[in-house]
């Protein structure tokens, strides 16, 4: 991260001093640096003659004295608060009074590192995202004692840099670690229970979700005990909240040294590049005709793609999900196929939500086990008719995307409502911090809060009650808005 850093500030125009207290790792950072500005790209210019002029503007230091010279010092040393503090200390009594000092930390309170220095007004978090290079977010971290005008020069200094700065308060995570939990943690939880998959898993985040990687690719890039560092942290920050609970499975993966593409095994295996992909469910069921409700908000995709697939529509006023030979097949809302079907007294299967059903090319859905498996087959086959791979998973309250895309929501109207962040920058920086398709304000409006609201509330009734509490904010913009999710000024 320190070498990234340089090399963004160095292609940005400026001098820089890089510091560490081991010439090897000098030597490295420097090459790590020289090679990053000869092989940026058209988007990620040199400005002022080029990596051979940039890198002459870099001077190399093992001694603090030097950096007394710098108006901003980025410290980015090891994530250990006792040896941050140190460092941080240290910088003071070397540099000016002018000089603004900022912490690189991922997951550590800005508040907390403060509290070691003399003048605590001109120090700032500034979590940049890894690789530098390419990610443009950067959160701008001000602390209770931050001054105005520090965390202003910040800003400006990251526009600067051609980065997205975000305003965030200091809390735990600050806004993408702390609202990419439940994309690591539910699917954790579905995988322990055994009801996917992590190739299951990863395909319906890829092909119904949008996103780039599935969460078991990510955290293998990530590294898996880096990923597990994060959610430890956030779990003691809050008390032990059974949202933030690591996942015991990954626990052990690091103590066995399974990080991830780093060592050639975490949660896939890396010797042949291949993790393979799951096996969709076929049938060679398909329906004469189907009843479509005028109350089901998904029925319009659903139903033209069906008569393009030549099955009979026949419209009804209401009922809130498909209907054809003997069972209703209904998009999940948060209650398991099990319940549904005996709240209801008739069979039914449930789909899990897409981002895209028209387009989408996959769909995952979830029979209830106490039924007949030929209800599997027919909804598959349903499905196969519409040109779409299906993904049968085990009966579970949310399914897989619906249950994760909900509790992302719902953190990240927790972080509004503590003052952490607003609506525009928690989802500018959930697209550009952790590459989602969709941040979670706009996940929100797709979907309705009163939806979202309805998912959470079943999903208390069947699981963890506290894992599962709707967001006071959910709930009060569900009683005002009539289920529209409402933009604030």
């Amino acid at each position: 991260m320190g070498s990234g850093i340089a090399e963004l500030a160095l292609a940005s125009g400026h001098p820089v001093v890089l510091c560490d207290c081991r010439d090897t790792a000098l030597g490295s950072a420097r090459r790590a640096v020289f090679h990053g500005l000869t092989h940026r790209d058209g988007r990620n210019p040199v400005s002022d003659g080029g990596a051979g002029a940039a890198i002459r503007r870099l001077t190399p230091t093992v001694r603090l004295g030097d950096l007394a010279v710098c108006d901003l010092v980025v410290e980015a040393v090891v994530e250990d608060i006792g040896t941050k503090m140190q460092v941080l200390r240290d910088l003071e009594r070397h540099c000016h009074a002018g000089t603004v000092l900022a912490t690189n930390t991922s997951s550590l309170p800005v508040g907390r590192l403060s509290e070691c220095l003399e003048y605590p007004g001109r120090f700032a978090g500034l979590h940049f995202f890894n690789p530098v290079s390419t990610m443009k977010l950067v959160e701008v971290v001000r602390a209770p004692a931050t001054r105005e005008a520090t965390v202003q020069a910040l800003y400006e200094r990251v526009l600067g840099w051609g980065k997205r700065p975000v305003h965030v308060a200091d809390s735990p995570g600050f806004i993408v670690n702390r609202v990419a939990r439940p994309f690591y943690c539910e699917p954790q939880r579905l995988l322990d229970e055994g009801v996917a998959d992590i190739r299951q898993i990863d395909a319906i985040f890829r092909h119904c979700g949008g996103f780039r990687m599935g969460p078991f690719e990510l955290m293998d890039l990530i590294g898996n005990e880096v990923n597990l560092a994060v959610t430890r942290s956030l779990y003691e920050a809050f008390g032990k909240a059974p949202k933030f609970r690591p996942g015991a499975l990954q626990a052990s993966m690091v103590e066995a040294g399974n990080l991830g593409r780093k060592s050639g095994k975490g949660w896939y295996e890396y010797a042949d590049g291949r993790k393979g992909v799951p096996a969709g469910c076929r049938s060679g069921y398909r329906p004469d005709h189907i009843e479509v409700p005028d109350d089901m908000d998904m029925a319009r995709e659903l139903a033209a793609l069906a008569r393009d697939a030549g099955i009979r529509v026949v419209r009804v006023p209401e009922g809130g999900a498909i209907r054809m030979d003997g069972f209703a097949l209904a998009l999940t809302d948060g209650r398991s196929a099990r319940c549904r079907s005996i709240d209801s007294g008739e069979k039914f299967v449930l789909f899990d939500m897409a981002v895209d059903y028209t387009g989408g090319s996959h769909v995952a859905i979830a029979v209830d086990p106490s039924t007949d498996e030929s209800l599997l087959c027919q909804a598959a086959g349903f499905f196969n008719a519409l040109g779409k791979t299906v993904i049968a998973i085990g009966d579970t309250p949310g399914m897989c995307l619906m249950a994760t895309v909900c509790m992302m929501v719902n953190e990240a109207a927790d972080c509004i409502e503590q003052g952490v962040t607003n609506q525009d920058c928690v989802d500018l920086a959930m697209r550009l911090g952790a590459n989602h398709p969709l941040g979670p304000m706009a996940w929100a409006e797709r979907v309705g809060v009163d939806s979202i609201r309805t998912v959470l509330s079943n999903m208390q009734r069947e699981g963890d009650p506290d894992r599962y509490r709707c967001s006071t904010l959910i709930e009060a913009w569900a009683d005002c808005s009539g289920g529209d999710f409402p933009r604030l000024a």
